[in-house]
């Protein structure tokens, strides 16, 4: 069984941003390996995915010729918070995949707008050539424009 600290008060990290439980930070996936004592339930921050994860089981351990068991963690979940994040992380990747790849379209599309002005106007003032119209509206492979 586990000892107990017996504290007066609360516990007060001296130091900024110091978990008060060093086991509950880890910079990558892989580096939960190196966490002792683990229990099911703990959570955990991984600083490389912006998320937490939670123990669902324990495993052996092999340190040196002895295996423990319980002593490292077997399996994990992402935390609903942590995926959360994350989803909306995607999200917003995808909006700037859309569009990165949107602009240049709206740009043509501005583009064949200010075109379309131009002729509406020319035609309006008579001034308007065929020349003009093919600019705006080139004939397509089967020479319908």
């Amino acid at each position: 069984m586990a000892k107990n600290i017996n504290v007066s008060g609360a516990l007060i990290p001296t130091t900024i941003n110091t978990p008060l439980d060093a086991r509950t930070v880890v910079d990558t996936i892989e580096d939960l390996s190196t966490i002792s004592y683990p229990h099911i339930g703990m959570q955990v921050y991984i600083v490389s995915e912006n998320r937490f994860i939670h123990v669902t089981s324990l495993g052996p351990k092999k340190i040196g010729p002895l295996i423990i068991p319980l002593a490292s963690i077997d399996s994990w979940e992402y935390s609903d918070n942590g995926s959360k994040v994350a989803e909306l992380e995607g999200r917003v990747q995808k909006i700037e995949d859309v569009l990165e790849d949107t602009v240049p379209e709206i740009e043509d599309v501005i583009k064949r707008a200010d075109d379309a002005i131009g002729i509406i106007e020319g035609i309006t003032q008579n001034t308007i050539n065929e020349n003009d119209i093919n600019t705006l509206f080139p004939e397509d492979e089967e020479g319908k424009g």
